[in-house]
């Protein structure tokens, strides 16, 4: 008998191995591309999106604050003109002043924005925001769904709501 040397064969596990590190790197970074995309739209729609939501609340308190019911109407998409009449608004600033009231700032606690929600007419862009107000004499909340009409974000109703604070004080300040 004789012997025979067989040649070396590479070791498969080495070769597997490497094509399983290559393959978890390319998942990374496709993970890692798709994270920073939607990151980025997101940090978008903050800065973009938010404070132009935000100014629409702020001009209504501040209207409420003047009673200038036909600036407050103004705030509202058409959609919701053809709801309620300017007078809602007025009666709003009159009957619940102390919700316009010493108006300082409103501050953002949550939002979100939804693309194409379908609507009796059609399909449109809406927001709901939700937040802090602060007076110069308590504090408060408000809840307000929006809807993108156009370029301009537009008020579709507005929940305002003072703290007990702010209500009693007001209402010693009313004798």
């Amino acid at each position: 008998m004789q012997d025979t040397i067989q040649p070396a064969t590479p070791p498969r596990k080495n070769r597997l191995l490497i094509v399983l590190i290559i393959a978890a790197l390319v998942v990374f970074v496709l993970c890692a591309a798709i994270f920073a995309v939607i990151f980025t739209q997101v940090g978008n729609v903050v800065t973009n999106e938010v404070p132009a939501l935000q100014k629409n609340v702020d001009d209504f308190i501040r209207a409420g604050a003047k009673k200038d019911a036909a600036a407050g109407y103004a705030l509202f998409s058409p959609e919701a003109q053809r709801q309620f009449a300017q007078s809602g608004i007025e009666t709003m600033y009159t009957e619940t002043a102390v919700l316009f009231d010493q108006f300082q700032s409103t501050a953002v606690t949550s939002f979100n924005i939804k693309t194409d929600a379908a609507t009796s007419t059609g399909s449109v862009t809406t927001a709901q925001l939700a937040g802090t107000v602060t007076y110069g004499d308590g504090s408060g909340t408000f809840d307000a769904e929006l809807e993108k009409v156009g370029d301009h974000w537009m008020l579709v109703n507005i929940h305002l709501k003072a703290d007990p604070d702010k209500l009693k004080a007001w209402q010693a300040k009313q004798g």
